[in-house]
């Protein structure tokens, strides 16, 4: 488990935890970066960590880990999805995954290459449709579904007042 500090030693700790996980890179693996939420008896003495408090080397050991798993995550799916599972839906399963997989690593390049790793930075353009993270043909689909669900909350809104 990794924990977070404050000051020099911290920003430091950060860069060794990122050379360790290029370090890794040759492992197959899953690193799994996780944040501090709060309950219980931490509740009101802690804050939760959330990505929009991330400072840049956060940010960039979030997505070093990302980057990570899902070149790892080829070879997990083959080994415990596709060889597993009955003929032809382990296939389908790979297709699909795959296509995430995809658009999740070239995202994951956009906020490396264009954002420096600024992650709230891009997620704040991608809330504001800056980025398009839908792919065309899904676009129509997901405005049709989101106005939905803005009704649905209309609906409920209306009824408690």
């Amino acid at each position: 488990m990794l924990r977070s500090s404050l000051g020099f030693q911290a920003s430091r700790k950060r860069q060794l935890t990122i050379d360790l996980v290029e370090k890794l890179h040759n492992y197959k693996s899953l690193i799994v970066p996780l944040f501090m939420v709060s309950e219980g008896r931490l509740k009101d003495k802690v804050q939760s960590f959330t990505i929009d408090k991330m400072t840049q080397k956060q940010s960039e050991l979030f997505v070093k880990c990302w980057q990570h798993n899902l070149d790892w995550s080829k070879t997990f799916l083959d080994e415990y999805v596709v060889t597993k599972s009955r003929f032809g839906t382990g296939y389908g399963i790979r297709l699909t995954f795959n296509y995430g997989v995809k658009q999740v690593s070239k995202f994951l390049k956009i906020c490396e290459n264009d954002y420096n790793y600024n992650l709230p930075a891009f997620l704040s353009d991608v809330r504001e449709g800056k980025i398009k993270v839908a792919p065309l043909p899904f676009r129509p689909l997901y405005k049709v579904l989101t106005s939905r669900d803005q009704k649905n909350k209309q609906g409920i809104n209306s009824q408690i007042s």
